[in-house]
């Protein structure tokens, strides 16, 4: 009847007909509701511009993460640039950090990263506590990488029921849902491991873009097999 989502999931489910209504969303510590998906490379590299990303290799994260692989393909797309047709590799990484240290290690060109501020992000956090270094063993800084492209704000992760549910009991559940990280404060930091989060209200409309994104990629991986199946049925039409 109630469930934690990840944004993708989410919006999955709303895009395939399942009725939900967020209601929740997880905050960062400063208080917002999203963070950006984020394309970087290394200062040293090759790659100055994202125009250069041609012919290089990309690490994202996993094919069901909206910042790590949904948000970073779209936005090649929206700069003209078509992944699978110019880039001359794409993997997965299994998590941000995993792609951040592919990248460091040169293995990759570029790599996708989750930014919330300047001292909330993953490239910060990995740089914090030494985990990026260069090939001699000397500790990576921030200027030995560039940002080649920042997303629009991406909401986080949502907390919904069933629609369906009568109106005062989902009254109820906002209600026990919003107060929790006052009521029962040592319990709701022992679940964020002392992050500073909190929820806050949200509502279906603020993943209506990840809607899109979904459908965009639904739309990408079905067009070259239709593009064939017009092929195929031009060239049947011409031998009749």
């Amino acid at each position: 009847h109630m469930a934690l989502y990840n944004p993708l999931s989410f919006a999955r489910a709303r895009a395939s007909g399942v009725k939900l209504e967020a209601f929740a969303v997880e905050t960062n510590t400063d208080g917002s509701k999203a963070g950006h998906s984020i394309i970087y490379t290394l200062a040293r590299g090759p790659v100055q511009r994202l125009e250069d990303v041609r012919g290089r290799s990309i690490g994202y994260v996993d094919p069901n993460s909206l910042t790590g692989y949904f948000v970073p393909k779209f936005l090649l797309s929206s700069q003209k640039i078509d992944a699978d047709a110019t880039l001359s590799k794409q993997v997965f990484t299994g998590s941000h950090e995993n792609a951040l240290t592919a990248l460091s290690q040169g293995l990759i060109d570029v790599a996708v990263g989750q930014w919330t501020s300047e001292e909330d992000s993953t490239l910060a956090r990995m740089l914090a506590r030494g985990a990026l270094r260069h090939p001699d063993g000397t500790p990576m800084r921030r200027e030995d990488f560039r940002i080649l492209y920042k997303s629009e704000p991406v909401m986080n992760s949502p907390i919904a029921y069933l629609a369906d549910l009568p109106e005062d009991l989902k009254a109820l559940i906002r209600r026990a849902m919003l107060e929790a990280p006052m009521r029962e404060r040592a319990a709701f930091e022992a679940i964020y491991k002392d992050k500073g989060r909190t929820w806050d209200v949200i509502d279906n409309k603020a993943y209506e873009t990840a809607i899109d994104l979904i459908r965009f990629m639904d739309d990408s991986r079905t067009r070259p097999q239709a593009a064939v199946g017009r092929d195929r049925a031009q060239q049947q039409a011409a031998a009749r």
